[in-house]
């Protein structure tokens, strides 16, 4: 098996188990604002406790799963990061501001091979995030569940779509 299939394989099932727990904590959030606008908003208390707590474990799967470098860091980092993205655009719209948050976290603990650009990774966190808001008025239910699963799969799909491309620019004449 080749190195780059090994690492591919690797990313994918850091994406996905980090997924599951992402979505665990994004749905825990989003139960909590709700609660927290109904008739007893005390409800919402332990909701927001589930949520906020699975937060870094998403970023600790990703960075320990990956195989990143620094992968403590990495998710302190990816913490920071989701607290000054997700917070005030979640103030904007709540599902906005959690993919954009989750994704932009995830951007800096899954480990990156030469291929991968950064930028590369940030504008598909940013147009998975403007899809899931468009949906939500297009059509709520789909731009709810895209909210919890685009962030990371998404940073899947452009260092997938990277390395093709850099392996088509090699093998041209």
């Amino acid at each position: 098996m080749a190195q780059g299939d090994q690492g591919y394989k690797r990313s994918w099932l850091a994406i996905g188990i980090a997924t599951i727990v992402m979505m665990i904590s994004y749905s825990s959030l989003l139960v909590a604002i709700v609660a927290a606008q109904s008739d007893t908003p005390e409800a919402s208390g332990p909701a927001f406790a589930v949520g906020f707590s699975l937060v870094p474990l998403v970023f600790l799967a990703v960075a320990f799963m990956s195989g990143k470098q620094g992968a403590p860091i990495a998710t302190l980092k990816a913490m920071g990061v989701w607290l000054l993205i997700a917070l005030p655009l979640g103030l904007f719209n709540p599902v906005f501001g959690l993919c954009a948050g989750f994704g932009m976290g995830g951007v800096l603990t899954l480990r990156a091979r030469e291929t991968d650009r950064w930028k590369s990774r940030a504008l598909g966190v940013l147009a998975a995030s403007l899809y899931s808001l468009a949906m939500l008025f297009i059509v709520p239910a789909i731009g709810l569940i895209s909210g919890g699963l685009l962030p990371l799969a998404v940073l899947g799909l452009v260092d997938y779509y990277s390395d093709n491309r850099a392996a088509s620019a090699s093998s041209a004449p």
